[in-house]
């Protein structure tokens, strides 16, 4: 914890030390936080769909997915996976073990975004402020590029989707 200034946090473990003692209470209150963010990112996107007068037959189709698929999705049954950037030197390639499943998150979103008509684009801000934005990630091509923008070490990742002027940050 930053002990210079109180009130002052150096990262959001810091924060919940100071109310939670127990190490299993935090992780606790750091799991309920991802299932609340979840449910949300679930509620998003199936406002997005309503907005695109879209059934989730629709979009597992387009998606050339399973029902089911869509259901996890929309219900927040899918999160994206904690990637310890902090560790990211450590994983040779874009292929690593802890790097596909965040891939694979947000090539689902993109999926769906895309499914109903709209569009898709990775925020990526970096230390210092500058941020990138790439397209939707469809290819291998996109993948490499997204691990080497992890590998800097981004401050945020976010996944926003547009659509008829709506524009809403899923991820």
């Amino acid at each position: 914890m930053n002990t210079h200034e109180a009130g002052v946090y150096d990262t959001p473990d810091d924060l919940l030390a100071e109310f939670f003692d127990d190490p299993a209470d935090r992780e606790g209150v750091k799991r309920e936080a991802e299932r609340l963010a979840a449910e949300e990112r679930g509620a998003r996107l199936v406002e997005l769909r309503e907005r695109a007068s879209a059934t989730r037959e629709d979009v597992a189709r387009r998606m050339g997915v399973e029902l089911a698929r869509v259901i996890n999705l929309e219900s927040g049954a899918f999160s994206p996976p904690r990637v310890d950037l902090s560790r990211i030197d450590e994983l040779e390639t874009s292929t690593s073990d802890e790097l596909i499943p965040l891939a694979q998150f947000i090539f689902d979103l993109a999926a769906y975004i895309q499914a109903i008509g709209g569009d898709v684009r990775i925020e990526i801000t970096q230390p210092g402020g500058r941020v990138w934005f790439l397209p939707a990630p469809t290819d291998r091509t996109n993948a490499d590029l997204l691990y080497t923008i992890l590998k800097q070490k981004p401050e945020s990742l976010k996944v926003v989707a547009e659509m008829d002027g709506f524009r809403t940050e899923v991820a």
